[in-house]
């Protein structure tokens, strides 16, 4: 992450911070169910992918700096194709094992890069 730009690391911490707000939230609503264990793994994954796309993201965005402006607007396409595919997976393999893992967790932990680039932009001295 040495590497990566200002914005991006300060999602990174968002994400965390939410996935810990997550846990914690889910415990409480969770803890007398049998349902505990799925719901966290749910988290996890989708937060997990969540930081997959997020590096995917910067990964992109440092190489098309130095790209043409053509080059640079297919490749954002394809990557931003690859991150639009690897959820579309995600929701598939999740649907398929529904039993084990809560697919509702797991949506949640997906849109944590969302909300932790608009923590970035609406809280900028906390992150």
């Amino acid at each position: 992450m040495s590497n990566f730009s200002d914005t991006s690391k300060k999602m990174f911490i968002n994400i965390i911070i939410l996935f810990c707000i997550e846990l914690i939230l889910s415990f409480v609503y969770f803890r007398f169910t049998h349902e505990y264990l799925s719901a966290v793994l749910g988290l996890i994954i989708g937060t997990g992918v969540s930081i997959i796309k997020l590096i995917s993201l910067e990964n992109s965005i440092n190489k098309v700096i130095e790209m043409s402006k053509a080059h640079a607007v297919m490749n954002m396409r394809k990557n931003y194709f690859f991150r639009q595919i690897l959820t579309i997976i995600v929701f598939v393999l999740i649907a398929l094992n529904r039993d084990i893992i809560n697919i509702f967790t797991a949506a949640i932990g997906l849109i944590n890069m969302n909300i932790g680039a608009y923590m970035c932009k609406m809280l900028p001295n906390i992150s």
